[in-house]
């Protein structure tokens, strides 16, 4: 057999004065206040906490930013020899137009493949 547990006996609380007990205008004053505190407390967090990452972040930002201006330069220098290259054995104003034509068609399937990535992000995992 079981045998119930043996909990304390509650305390019977007096009940206090009613000039003593707090109005609810007075409660719910109280309550706007610690809201307001909170609030003021939770967005002065959340600055510190985005100002600490931002910093932290800023100079990998800065880093990507070298890489891609150092990536177009390797582009542009990759698709000049091309067109040198393509020139020794065609005349270079077709080298150029043959380079030209060629990488503007990669960007077109590119951008296209990109922007239908783009609008399948927006409808649900199921309609893709």
């Amino acid at each position: 057999m079981t045998t119930k547990p043996d909990f304390p006996k509650a305390e019977l609380v007096e009940e206090a004065e009613p000039a003593e007990r707090p109005t609810i205008a007075a409660l719910f004053g109280q309550l706007v206040d610690d809201g307001r505190t909170f609030a003021t407390a939770e967005v002065a967090y959340l600055k510190a906490q985005a100002g600490e990452r931002a910093s932290y972040a800023l100079p990998g930002l800065a880093m990507i930013g070298v890489a891609v201006a150092l990536s177009f330069g390797a582009i542009i220098a990759g698709l000049i020899g091309l067109m040198l290259w393509i020139a020794t054995v065609t005349a270079l104003g077709w080298a150029v137009l043959i380079v030209t034509v060629i990488a503007a068609l990669l960007c077109f399937i590119l951008i296209r493949l990109g922007t239908a990535r783009l609008r399948g992000s927006l409808k649900s995992r199921d309609a893709r």
